[in-house]
């Protein structure tokens, strides 16, 4: 006779968890990721029952009312699983975009330190009126 206590349940990682999920659905559980639990939760109730249906299945919400749309809670995995989605890369060319729009704030940054007038005025302006000058 087998003991069935000694028998282990394999545990769900949140790396695996979020590798079962489908990529549309990856990416919008990293967009959504940053966002207050209130959101998360409206936007995923009004997902498609398929992709609420996965993310019910890896434990990533749990169905608190069945009402069209219906009332979801995301649970503490499921805030794990949207992190690990956040992090598992962006294509390159959002990733470039990224980078460029940080170089931007910069170099900004630096122009206001430098002279806050011109920051405030915007930099054609300020182009336009070193060279009138």
């Amino acid at each position: 006779m087998r003991d069935t206590d000694s028998r282990t349940t394999p545990t769900l990682t949140v790396e695996r968890g979020a590798a079962l999920l489908p990529k549309r659905l990856r990416v919008t559980l990293a967009v959504l990721h940053p966002a207050d639990d209130d959101v998360v939760a409206l936007a995923l109730a009004t997902l498609p029952r398929g992709s609420r249906a996965a993310l019910t299945a890896i434990g990533a919400i749990r169905t608190i009312d069945d009402a069209d749309p219906p009332v979801v809670e995301v649970t503490p995995f499921g805030r794990e699983v949207m992190a690990a989605c956040a992090l598992e890369g962006l294509p390159a060319d959002v990733a470039r975009t990224a980078t460029q729009l940080d170089e931007e704030l910069a170099r900004r940054a630096a122009s206001v330190e430098r002279d806050p007038v011109e920051a405030q005025v915007g930099e054609r302006v300020a182009a336009k009126k070193r060279v009138k000058a």
